[in-house]
């Protein structure tokens, strides 16, 4: 598992290719590591994405986050995080649902990943998350993130000289 995180360092925008084929290869998915491959190609992908941007791994990300079938919710989330990463307006009103319809830790992350786009835009939906969900423990991470993903937007707009 090593070799798929050391593409995500060293790779190419061919990386990225390859990469999304694992994620769609069957014989990974019947496999007892399939979790290990899926979990160090997501990584891989943050890091190249970043570089070498790629409209399918875009969709790919999205389709991922947006699974709410057999999809691990960290998978989710760290799709999350990666759309953030690379900026991605596609995901960027899926991002804003996900604070609403997703389970916790895809909310926590959907939170970090708009402060990472720094679009105020998502000032709104951030506001409304922090001001109309109860503290409980289950979501105290998410309501913590959402305020720092304000913060972050709201640093961002004086530093650009920004209303």
């Amino acid at each position: 598992m090593k070799a798929i995180r050391t593409l995500g360092i060293i790779g190419d925008a061919n990386t990225v290719t390859t990469l999304l084929e694992l994620l769609d290869d069957p014989d990974i998915a019947s496999q007892p590591y399939k979790y290990a491959v899926y979990s160090d190609t997501l990584f891989s992908l943050q890091f190249l994405l970043t570089q070498f941007p790629n409209q399918k791994a875009e969709e790919k990300l999205i389709q991922i986050l947006t699974d709410k079938s057999e999809i691990h919710d960290g998978y989710r989330a760290w799709c999350a995080e990666v759309l953030g990463n690379i900026n991605s307006k596609k995901a960027f009103p899926i991002l804003i649902e996900m604070l609403t319809s997703a389970p916790p830790r895809v909310q926590e992350t959907a939170a970090f990943a708009l402060g990472l786009m720094g679009d105020e835009a998502a000032l709104p939906a951030l506001q409304n998350l922090v001001s109309h969900q109860a503290v409980s423990a289950e979501n105290a991470k998410v309501i913590k993130e959402a305020n720092e993903a304000i913060q972050r937007i709201i640093s961002r707009q004086k530093r650009e000289g920004l209303p």
